[in-house]
Parts: C-alpha cells; sequence; structure tokens
C-alpha cells in the first residue's frame, strides 16, 4: 500500500491539477496515446489566460486547461485556444479538443495514490454528478 498520496478523490480543478503534477512523470505513455510526443514532459508556466498552463512536451508547447469535469470547458473557454483538457472525470466527450482523463489512469494504474475513493466535499460531488448526467 501507497503511504504517499492523496486522502481524497479530487473534488476541484486545482485538486485535479495537482493530481497531474503528482503523476507527471507518468505522463509520458497517455500523452503519447493522445498523439503527443512526450519523451520529456515539463510545466513550463502557469498562464490562466487563455488557458491554465503551458506544457512542454518534447519541446511543443501544449496550452492545457484543468476541470474537474471535462464538461466544465464548454462555454467557458475558446477552443482554438487550447490543445488540451485534463479533468478528472470525461463527461462530455467532445470530438475538437484532446482529453486526457485522471480518474482512468488512476483506475487502471495508480489505484493506490488514492486513499478513499470519493471526494472530501459531498456537496460538490452531488453537483458534479447533475453536472455529468
Amino acid at each position: 500500500m501507497c503511504k504517499f498520496g492523496f486522502l481524497h478523490e479530487p473534488g476541484t480543478e486545482g485538486e485535479a491539477y495537482i493530481l497531474f503534477r503528482y503523476l507527471i512523470p507518468h505522463m509520458g505513455e497517455e500523452l503519447e496515446r493522445l498523439s503527443f510526443p512526450a519523451s520529456e514532459c515539463y510545466v513550463e508556466e502557469w498562464t490562466e489566460q487563455p488557458t491554465d498552463i503551458v506544457l512542454r512536451a518534447d519541446g511543443t508547447r501544449l496550452r492545457v486547461e484543468f476541470e474537474l469535469f471535462s464538461s466544465g470547458f464548454r462555454g467557458k473557454h475558446d477552443p482554438e485556444k487550447c490543445d488540451l483538457i485534463v479533468c478528472w472525470k470525461d463527461n462530455w466527450h467532445n470530438n475538437s479538443i484532446k482529453v486526457l482523463e485522471l480518474f482512468k489512469i488512476v483506475k487502471e494504474k495508480y489505484s493506490d495514490v488514492i486513499l478513499n475513493k470519493e471526494t472530501k466535499y459531498k456537496r460538490k460531488k452531488n453537483l458534479c454528478l447533475l453536472m455529468s448526467s
């Protein structure tokens, strides 16, 4: 059992970002699966405009937006200014922007990273469940 990680599933966009940063040494394969070259991967800067961060993957700048749920992107951001959405759960299933869903990665490969398989924020979890329906 892993003694370092997270007590709860992400319940906010910020917590999804922290989980991504925790897993970044293992993200190369996931980024390559999405057709981004990624033998090297670094966070270049936190920008918040027009997206949250700029990620350098093999020298290529990727504009990345973090969301708790991918549907949080819809209507708030310009798809032309974003290369990748990183989220806890993909509930939008769009065809225009690539999505890296952390939930599937954790479930398949790193299940011991999260001790309790629910969010700490009960109220937000119920709201997010409604949004994903």
